[in-house]
């Protein structure tokens, strides 16, 4: 069985020896690596290609001629896979050595259209949290349950998907956050059964971003995509998975809402953004919906005292996410 794997970068060379150390150790050895430079400057692909070449690891190059984003990468690098199977992964993260083993054992085993595992991941102060348990999903219901209710993982570094399948999917490449999370909700659409395994084999370690717990840092717009996700996803659920769709959009508008206020420049440059916002929260049936109780109460607190909210929120208090 072949995997591809599937790796964007874009000036990535401080990242590239442990990225090439950990891909000459893996103990599969039966993939092929397609590499994408999204329009690195940094001398990035020359230095790969050379310490690849003194590992003898066969890889495909493919290049972009200017920096399109990790979905116009990703899309490029499945029209060019060959593999039984594809995962996406991240150059600047740590892939242990069986992390392709024991991804394509579990594949072979059960021959689900989708395999996952678990990671962990380490921020900036080296402290670590797992992501991802065991599970095992054999109808389409019970995954897209899983999926709206959060408790799937939306990253795909650890998600093995049959070509075939991954294929039928393409990246929207004109959004820049949660575009893994609609692109795993599309092929959660497509299958019927899936199998997670309790496995640690991946380490992602986190940059600071727009999503930064810094109340003070400027706002980056392209934090809307949030919103966008969340109502494509609603959009296109079951009617069974309704009320669970429902949870998920309201969440997601949520995370939205605190970034606006959080940030530094929100409420003056996106003061109708935000404005528009709360009307859309207050105005929603979130008082229907089985939230968990600091949920509530946050919607209690936005609801009827909105300029207090806003205070707590700008404080940085992180009871209510």
């Amino acid at each position: 069985m072949l995997i591809s794997v599937i790796v964007p970068f874009f000036n990535a060379r401080q990242y590239v020896q442990g990225f090439v150390r950990d891909m000459a150790a893996q103990t599969c050895q039966n993939y092929e690596l397609i590499l994408i430079d999204d329009g690195s400057t940094d001398g990035s692909q020359k230095h790969l290609l050379k310490l690849l070449q003194r590992k003898k690891i066969p890889t495909k190059m493919l290049q972009q001629s200017q920096n399109q984003g990790v979905s116009a990468a990703r899309n490029l690098g499945l029209e060019h896979a060959q593999g039984d199977y594809v995962i996406f992964s991240d150059i600047d993260d740590h892939l242990r050595s069986n992390y392709l083993a024991r991804l394509s054992e579990t594949a072979m085993k059960t021959q689900q259209d989708l395999v996952g595992c678990c990671a962990l991941k380490v921020n900036q102060k080296g402290q670590s949290e797992k992501i991802g348990q065991a599970a095992e999903y054999a109808t389409q219901k019970a995954l897209l349950t899983a999926f709206l209710d959060d408790q799937l993982p939306i990253n795909l570094w650890t998600k093995l998907i049959k070509r075939k399948v991954a294929k039928q999917v393409r990246f929207l490449e004109d959004i820049k956050i949660n575009e893994d999370k609609l692109y795993l909700y599309q092929i959660c659409r497509l299958i019927t059964k899936a199998t997670f395994i309790d496995d640690i084999l991946y380490e992602y370690h986190s940059n600071q971003g727009f999503n930064s717990r810094n109340p003070n840092e400027n706002f980056n717009p392209i934090v809307f995509d949030i919103g966008r996700v969340s109502r494509l996803i609603y959009s296109d659920s079951p009617h069974y998975a309704q009320e669970l769709a429902n949870k998920h959009f309201y969440r997601s508008q949520m995370i939205l809402l605190r970034s606006l206020i959080r940030a530094k420049d929100g409420p003056t440059n996106f003061s109708t953004q935000l404005h528009e916002l709360h009307q859309e929260l207050t105005q929603s049936t979130y008082r229907k919906l089985e939230l968990a109780r600091m949920e509530r109460i946050e919607g209690w607190l936005f609801n009827n005292f909105w300029s207090i909210y806003q205070i707590i929120i700008r404080s940085g208090v992180r009871a209510y996410g």
